[in-house]
């Protein structure tokens, strides 16, 4: 089934989504799965791979890999092997408008696409949260055009009062819906049901949407129908 892990913000080092982590492992249903990192949007930290080797290796059981496009140097059919062989490929965060455009360069949505339709999960944080909508808003409170294999806009950090006033900003007079997703939280969108998961009080996930110029925002409940 169509799995996407939409994590609004959170360090992944200091352990801060662990729960939500521990929850994207758990739905790949394997003892040891193949978990792919794909850190383009921090330009391939090495720093943040080994932080992910750590939590998602060491401390959550997967095979780590990490697929890193910034530097050109990864081969076509290296990324499609790398992606096509994951359970789960997890984004990290970082700039979005950057992320995308390696992407477009790496011609990698086709083959991120195609692990979605076979059922691997997808999941990321931040801007690796962001890509997998429609639209998202971006570093500097811009419109970014993402993947679109979810519809409507979103936006991580949505606790940040900046963040919330942007994205309304963006999807007033669009007639549109999206997402809001703040830090320590996650929405796990499965076929066109999702859960929203929290791992710090007061932590939410909001539906965002203008009616005809009002805008309406409303707590996500745990599995619901997003359409």
């Amino acid at each position: 089934m169509r799995t996407i892990a939409s994590i609004g913000g959170g360090e992944l080092g200091k352990l801060e989504t662990l729960g939500i982590d521990a929850e994207i492992v758990k739905r790949t249903g394997k003892k040891t799965p193949r978990a792919l990192f794909i850190p383009t949007a921090s330009h391939d930290s090495p720093g943040y791979c080994e932080t992910f080797r750590t939590v998602y290796g060491e401390r959550l059981g997967c095979e780590v890999n990490c697929l890193l496009l910034a530097n050109n140097g990864t081969s076509a059919g290296e990324i499609e092997r790398q992606i096509a062989q994951a359970d789960l490929i997890y984004v990290g965060g970082g700039d979005t408008a950057y992320l995308l455009e390696i992407w477009r360069k790496r011609m990698v949505r086709p083959h991120l696409w195609n692990a979605y339709e076979s059922g691997t999960i997808l999941a990321g944080i931040s801007a690796g949260s962001i890509c997998w909508f429609e639209y998202g808003l971006g570093d500097e409170s811009e419109l970014i055009e993402g993947l679109g294999f979810l519809k409507g806009y979103h936006s991580p950090h949505f606790n940040e009062k900046r963040a919330e006033e942007a994205f309304i900003s963006i999807l007033r007079g669009t007639n549109g819906q999206g997402i809001g997703i703040d830090d320590h939280c996650a929405v796990i969108f499965q076929g066109e049901e999702y859960e929203a998961i929290s791992m710090r009080a007061g932590a939410n996930a909001y539906r965002v949407v203008d009616r005809d110029g009002r805008i309406v925002k409303t707590k996500l409940a745990s599995s619901s129908v997003y359409v």
